[in-house]
Order: structure tokens, then sequence, then C-alpha cells
């Protein structure tokens, strides 16, 4: 389940950095990220303490109760809580990133960036899937604990974002929930066995553009753009159905526990791999006149 997980990681990591080295790198790097005022530090801060904040209640409340549900209808409602959570804390931490003027760092030091941060994120994801969920040993605290982390390591890689104009990353958005949604209704309403039919060909699908990602970092052929972004989406757009139809066979299973933060990750990297590619994709046409 690490290297399922891990590939779409990798991915992500590889086309969170084209963006920034071609945007950065080639310009003055101290003038095209603009200091943050006094309010929008505070609204970042705020935000961030405010995600800590409900994740501590939520973690509280967990341990007092020490429930886990055995009913497929709440695993999924806790999943896809973990899936809006995640993406609410590497918001917040995409965030703070930009107000700590990360995206210099970024653009000065790229490869060490990406070595750091990759690093990083593969390590608190096997940290976040090795922590049992729960055992009644305090380990709800250290897996939510874990998870937080990771999904930080995330928005690091999205610093650069708070810094795209408004219009652009709102579109972005709202095609990433747009297609989300739409291929995760396939998915549900899919047949288990045709979609695993699916899972050989995404999987070579996801290597070609994760190598494809990889190349850009180098070259800026077009092939390579085409392969990462296009292919990408159609690629994600592929996982996302097959991710939601093996989560909701899994659930459906009451007589296996279930980790519902483990449940998460698939479709939370799906999501940010298709939001990084509509990011980029709705820039592009911006720019063309």
């Amino acid at each position: 389940m690490f290297s399922r997980i891990g590939r779409r990681l990798v991915a992500f990591n590889f086309q969170t950095k084209i963006q920034p080295l071609r945007r950065w790198i080639a310009h003055e790097r101290e003038r095209v990220i603009p200091r943050l005022s006094d309010l929008q530090i505070g609204c970042v801060v705020a935000s961030a303490g405010l995600s800590v904040a409900g994740l501590g209640v939520y973690v509280a409340e967990r341990q007092r109760r020490m429930v886990t549900t055995n009913n497929p209808q709440s695993r999924i409602k806790q999943t896809y809580a973990y899936v809006a959570g995640g993406l609410g804390i590497t918001t917040a931490a995409a965030g703070l990133g930009y107000a700590a003027r990360l995206p210099v760092v970024m653009a000065s030091h790229p490869w060490l960036f990406l070595a750091a941060n990759l690093g990083a994120s593969l390590g608190t994801l096997g940290w976040t899937m090795a922590t049992p969920y729960p055992d009644g040993n305090g380990a709800l605290l250290k897996k939510h604990l874990a998870w937080a982390t990771f999904c930080s390591t995330m928005g690091l890689s999205l610093c650069f974002v708070p810094g795209m104009a408004g219009p652009v990353v709102a579109q972005a958005a709202a095609g990433t929930v747009a297609m989300v949604g739409a291929f995760s209704l396939a998915g549900a309403t899919a047949q288990s066995e045709k979609m695993m039919l699916l899972q050989g060909p995404l999987y070579a699908g996801l290597a070609a553009v994760t190598l494809a990602s990889f190349g850009r970092l180098f070259s800026g052929a077009p092939f390579l753009r085409s392969l990462s972004l296009y292919g990408g989406l159609a690629v994600f757009a592929g996982l996302t159905m097959l991710d939601t139809r093996r989560f909701l066979d899994r659930v459906k299973d009451v007589q296996r526990p279930y980790d519902p933060i483990n449940g998460s990750l698939d479709i939370y990297l799906d999501v940010l791999n298709v939001f990084i590619r509509m990011l980029e994709l709705t820039e592009s046409k911006k720019k063309t006149p």
C-alpha cells in the first residue's frame, strides 16, 4: 500500500517543482514574491491555528470515546472528512510557507528543496501509514500528529500558490472539484471487476507521467509538457475512479478493522495531483492571447 500511495506522492512532488522553476529562476526572485501585509499574515496564522485547534478537539473527543464504528456509511463519512481535513491543513501550510518566503528558497536551491521536501513527504507518509488507528494506548494522537505533519509537508510543496492570481487558483480549484466529483461518482457506480482491469494500465500511465514531470525539470519539450499535464489529468481521473471503487469495497468488509486516515490518502493525493495540473492549465490559458 505504501508503494502505491508513494508513487502518487512522487508524481505530485515532481509536478509541483515545474512551475516555480519556470517562473522564478528566469526572473527576479525577490520581486515576484511580495511581502504579505500584517493582516494577511494574521489571517494565515489564524487559519493554521484554527486547523490545529480543530484537530486537537477532534482527537481529544475521539480519544475520550475510543469508538471505532463498523458501519460502512460512518466509515465513508470519516474517510472523506479526513480528505477534507487534510486539504485544509495543506492549504494552511502553503499559506504559512508563502508568508515565510519559502518560494525564494525553492527558487534559489531547487534541487535541495526537491530532495528535502520529497524525503520529508515520504518519511511522514511512512510514519502515518505505520502508526495504528487506534489501539487504545495513545496511538490515536500519534496517528493524527503523523497525518497532520504529512499534510503540512505536502502544503509546503504548494507554497508558491498564494502568490498566483486569485482567479487562476479559484478556477483551478473549481475544475478540480468538478473533475474529482464526477470521476468519484463514476467509480462509485462502476463494477469492481471492471475497475480492477484498469489497474495495470493506470499504474503504467502513472509511471510515464512521473518520468515526464521529472524530465520537464531539465527540458521544456512540448511532448513532455503534454504528457505530464494532459496525460496526468487522464491518469489521475482514472485513479480517482479506481481508488473510489477500492475504498468503497474496503469499507463494506465490516469484519476487518478499518483505518480511515490511511483510507483517505489515495483520494487526497489524487485531488492534489489533479489540482496542480489544473492550476498549470488554467494559468497557461490565461496567458494565451
